[in-house]
């Protein structure tokens, strides 16, 4: 059975492709690939500053804003990211757009995408906030939902993901009417972390019964309980385990090491 699900998640995934209605969320396990702080990392240094005990990365974030205010601490994340400035895109990256999702929104802040597509002869509308999308000629974006380094708009602490509606609202409506109508690809994400589950609460109310699948690559095997509960919620998971059975010609390749 599970390995006739694995090849029905494939030719889902590609019959999206071949229909222009992939949508592919790109997370932040993207570009750790290319060596950049992923988001445990980039807290991390938060929280050693700090010396505190605290766990809940949204939260640490948010005592290290409200500690030492709003300059040093967009200027902290800016130093963090700038020791990282020679990253280049890496395969995933190269995978992402030989597919040619209809669609890519992504979590993360750098321009590794932006930089991959700029070699590529797909172009795609860039949104890194709400004032760019009336400009919007388009019907290919490449949505930063998150925030960018540049526009240093960046979606980190807990107040961001709190007020993530208000702050982002044309690209959180944008977001909404994109998933009605294209099939959800997620990688780069962990089930558990707080970026995922705050994505996952935001499009839920569009997985109707007349919504199109959302599938979830992970390079880690699951536990049968926590993909039930996800299966259950809309979200198909499929694992490393699940590319191994896929011909090697078919388009949807390995993401991830």
């Amino acid at each position: 059975m599970t390995k006739f699900m694995n090849k029905m998640i494939i030719k889902h995934i590609n019959d999206a492709i071949d229909n222009n209605s992939l949508l592919i969320f790109v997370g932040a396990g993207v570009s750790a690939n290319s060596k950049l702080p992923s988001w445990g990392e980039l807290i991390s240094e938060f929280r050693s500053e700090m010396d505190i005990q605290e766990t809940d990365y949204l939260k640490i974030a948010q005592y290290y804003f409200d500690s030492v205010g709003q300059q040093k601490y967009l200027q902290k994340i800016l130093d963090i990211f700038q020791e990282h400035v020679n990253a280049q895109p890496n395969e995933i990256h190269d995978e992402i757009f030989r597919i040619k999702p209809r669609h890519i929104i992504t979590t993360n802040y750098d321009s590794l995408l932006e930089q991959k597509m700029n070699s590529s002869l797909d172009k795609y509308e860039i949104i890194k906030k709400d004032s760019d999308i009336p400009y919007s000629r388009s019907d290919h974006y490449l949505i930063k939902m998150h925030g960018d380094l540049i526009e240093k708009n960046m979606v980190l602490k807990e107040d961001d993901y709190l007020d993530y509606e208000t702050n982002f609202y044309m690209i959180s409506t944008l977001i909404k009417s994109i998933i009605m109508n294209n099939t959800i690809l997620f990688i780069g994400y962990s089930l558990g972390d707080s970026t995922f589950n705050s994505i996952f609460r935001l499009i839920q109310k569009g997985f109707s019964d007349n919504a199109k699948k959302a599938y979830f690559f992970t390079v880690d095997k699951q536990d049968s309980a926590k993909v039930q509960y996800f299966k259950n919620k809309g979200i198909e998971v499929f694992t490393n385990e699940t590319n191994k059975e896929i011909n090697k010609d078919a388009p949807i390749l390995v993401f991830g090491t």
